[in-house]
């Protein structure tokens, strides 16, 4: 999974960083590399992570944190298709008629 999101944020470039929202007037939508499948691999990878790590330590009580990553990440993810839709229009809603969302939803 760490593969995962390492792939999403090269495709990225110059397009990721901790302000999702301000990247001047340079903007477009990065639909190249995995993005060509999944709309939010990173967040998608994050919480395969977070799954995996309750299964590696075979403890119940760590699975608080997959379903907080998850529902932080579903929330997040919301949040950047609504500002993409609205910036983009007509090219963010096509992508993502093609694109699923985690690439199976």
């Amino acid at each position: 999974m760490n593969y995962l999101i390492s792939w999403a944020r090269a495709c990225l470039a110059g397009f990721w960083g901790t302000d999702i929202y301000d990247y001047g007037q340079d903007n477009k939508i990065v639909i190249k590399g995995i993005y060509k499948k999944i709309r939010h691999p990173i967040y998608l990878g994050q919480g395969l992570m977070t799954t995996g790590t309750v299964f590696m330590f075979n403890n119940i009580w760590l699975l608080f944190f997959p379903i907080l990553t998850i529902i932080i990440n579903i929330i997040r993810a919301i949040r950047e298709d609504l500002d993409l839709a609205k910036r983009f229009g007509k090219e963010f809603n096509d992508y993502k008629a093609r694109t699923g969302f985690w690439g199976i939803l």
